[in-house]
């Protein structure tokens, strides 16, 4: 809220760049938290919602005793996609301002986002580089356009066949297996 007001009370020709800092700012901070976590071995900010889901506020890789980090957000997919943002955001300021110190904060960014463990944070960020990628190169609108169409249909059609909906040897999904049907 407060960086609501903030941003508000600047003159409007100054927001953008208002907010694109904080969205890199606040991803820093984010980022050293899941870090931090990960060090520690244990949530700073436990989440209720996961106290309520799973008992406990820490979340593992399943089978494992690899820590998921969260920072202050309810799950590790939410913390990811905020990094996800924040990564494509930082290498978009990278490219565009030629500031070599973001090339570490990217990194950064990066590294911990692939720390969550989470595959769609993964997914946005590489169709996210992809599509700044293609508007920032040369060429007609026509081909940009194309080629962030043909990546679109690329990730779409790969997503399809790594989560089992597309392939033929995907198994149907019956209500009368689910446990929390049978207890009804």
């Amino acid at each position: 809220v407060a960086l609501a007001i903030v941003v508000l009370a600047l003159p409007t020709a100054e927001r953008f760049p208002a907010i694109v800092w904080s969205i890199f700012g606040a991803g820093l901070v984010c980022a050293g938290g899941a870090v931090a976590e990960r060090l520690m071995g244990r949530s700073l900010f436990p989440s209720a919602t996961l106290i309520q889901q799973y008992g406990q506020p820490e979340v593992y890789i399943n089978g494992t005793h690899i820590l998921r980090p969260y920072f202050t957000f309810d799950f590790p997919t939410g913390l990811g996609a905020y990094l996800a943002v924040a990564t494509v955001l930082t290498v978009t300021l990278w490219i565009t301002g030629h500031r070599l110190w973001l090339i570490p904060a990217t990194g950064f960014l990066a590294v911990v986002m692939a720390l969550t463990f989470s595959r769609g944070p993964w997914l946005g960020a590489l169709m996210g580089l992809t599509v700044i990628a293609v508007l920032l190169a040369g060429g007609s609108l026509a081909i940009r356009a194309g080629a962030v169409a043909g990546a679109i249909a690329i990730l779409v059609g790969s997503s399809l066949l790594t989560s089992g909906a597309g392939s033929a040897a995907a198994k149907a999904i019956r209500l009368s297996s689910s446990p929390a049907v049978r207890t009804l």
